[in-house]
């Protein structure tokens, strides 16, 4: 498997990811989508953690094939 294309993919999707939730942050009004504020702050939050873990699997997984 080639896993530097996979975590390079990730962290591409990681940082669209981040710049979703700080332009959201930054420019949003109260309700977008029928969900607060809050809530939408907190599935991006959540999106971008669940990335980052994955990043980390990829390259754990990555390095005890080697």
């Amino acid at each position: 498997m080639n896993y530097d294309v996979m975590i390079a993919n990730m962290e591409a999707e990681r940082n669209k990811a981040n710049d979703d939730l700080q332009y959201y942050r930054r420019f949003t009004a109260p309700m977008h989508n029928g969900f607060t504020r809050k809530q939408t702050i907190r599935q991006l939050t959540n999106r971008k953690r669940m990335l980052d873990a994955r990043i980390r699997r990829l390259i754990e997984q990555r390095e005890t094939s080697k």
